[in-house]
């Protein structure tokens, strides 16, 4: 990202762009145990040195000239920021145990385009989704494995292809703290909850 960051940093200077950074984060889920951030913002003001006149149809001069801001703001969400938003359980409405509903997710997606409007009031939202094909392929193929793991398991003991419990490797004690399961987010889901996005609230999504 960093690498990225410096890519488009430098292309806006040779197009003349001034770039600040700003720190604003939104606090998808609220609860004091549990507070969890998804997603870059991006904002856009623009130098204003004339107003287009409609009655005489050209551009006039302004004595003073101002920034002001644009009404779009982009957000940028890796693919799994995406998949964090969608699986939250803080006002899913869901409960703490099982799967989450895809109800549920169109809620989660609703609340956060809520505390978007929250926030930057009459601006439009550009979502920016990056690497969702790939990871939507790597949950595929994790869902694949388990299947296969599952089969294996109830397998007779005397299926030569099952191994003796006691040559099977013991598995290790996990030491650090489980990373998010997301892997239930398939190709079909995502899609659903892109034109969700889409048609409930007009957002433009890349």
């Amino acid at each position: 990202m960093l690498f990225r960051s410096n890519q488009v940093l430098e292309y806006m200077k040779q197009l003349g762009v001034d770039t600040t950074f700003f720190e604003e984060e939104i606090d998808l889920l609220q609860d004091d145990e549990v507070a969890e951030s998804f997603g870059s913002f991006v904002k856009w003001r623009r130098k204003v040195k004339a107003r287009y006149n409609g009655d005489a149809g050209y551009w006039e001069p302004i004595a003073e000239h101002t920034v002001e801001d644009e009404r779009h703001i982009l957000v940028h969400l890796t693919a799994s920021d995406f998949a964090g938003i969608a699986t939250s359980r803080t006002g899913s409405g869901s409960n703490r145990e099982g799967p989450v509903s895809e109800q549920a997710m169109m809620r989660n997606l609703d609340m956060h385009i809520s505390d978007l409007r929250k926030k930057y009031k009459d601006c439009k939202p550009i979502y920016l989704i990056e690497g969702l094909e790939a990871f939507l392929r790597k949950n595929k193929t994790a869902k694949n494995r388990a299947y296969t793991a599952a089969v294996l398991s109830q397998l007779p003991p005397s299926d030569p292809c099952v191994l003796p419990a006691s040559s099977q490797p013991r598995p290790r004690k996990n030491t650090t703290t489980a990373a998010p399961d997301y892997t239930l987010l398939d190709t079909e889901l995502a899609e659903s909850m892109l034109l969700h996005l889409h048609l409930s609230h007009a957002h433009l999504i890349h």
